[in-house]
């Protein structure tokens, strides 16, 4: 939303592209808002319209998701990153992450 020059630029490509399917988890909407009440993150006035004009699908969380914690390695403590890995196996996805903990979980992973 913001183009922050720190994205890598095989990120940048990825989201560019337009036959990229991007998803987007209510986690990742969670873990904003509650880095933004918390730390004081800086997001973008319009960051939720914004969020909803770009065009990337919306992943909900679902119960499958969450059961599936259950049988994920505790190789990570973070409860959000967990529940992102979760969904992205259970949906078959690629998760972007610059977290080396992260890559250590048997799941699709596009190293930011």
């Amino acid at each position: 939303m913001e183009k922050n020059p720190r994205l890598r630029k095989n990120i940048r490509d990825i989201i560019s592209d337009v036959n990229s399917e991007i998803h987007f988890s209510t986690v990742n909407v969670w873990e904003l808002v509650i880095k933004k009440q918390v730390r004081g993150l800086k997001l973008p006035r319009n960051w939720k319209k914004d969020l909803r004009k770009i065009g990337f699908t919306h992943l909900p969380i679902t119960l499958e998701h969450v059961y599936s914690l259950e049988t994920l390695s505790l190789i990570h403590g973070d409860p959000f990153d967990r529940l992102l890995i979760a969904q992205a196996r259970a949906e078959k996805l690629k998760l972007v992450t610059a977290d080396p903990k992260i890559w250590k979980y048997k799941v699709a992973i596009v190293k930011a």
